[in-house]
């Protein structure tokens, strides 16, 4: 009887461990994608701050107009699809 108790105590130990190393593993995989989430909004801010002062220098300057006028809607093209995508993922 000692050695059954003694045994399924044990048993429990090892689950205990095994689900503690697993809460383990996801906490450190969660942790990651946070980091990996914050580092995406970073760049999508860094391109949108980008895309702010190419349209404040096309202000400044009347005779490239076209080109930063071209840039912007390309960019636009691109946050068009970007955001389409996410939209579908949620």
């Amino acid at each position: 009887m000692i050695f059954s108790r003694t045994r399924l105590l044990w048993q429990a130990a090892q689950t205990i461990k095994q689900q503690t190393q697993l809460l383990n593993v996801q906490n450190d995989t969660i942790g990651r994608l946070q980091t990996e989430k914050v580092c995406a909004e970073l760049a999508y801010m860094r391109i949108s701050r980008d895309l702010i002062e190419q349209f404040l220098i096309a202000l400044d300057t009347p005779e490239d107009h076209d080109i930063f006028r071209d840039r912007l809607y390309t960019s636009l093209g691109f946050y068009r699809d970007e955001i389409a995508v996410r939209e579908e993922h949620v």
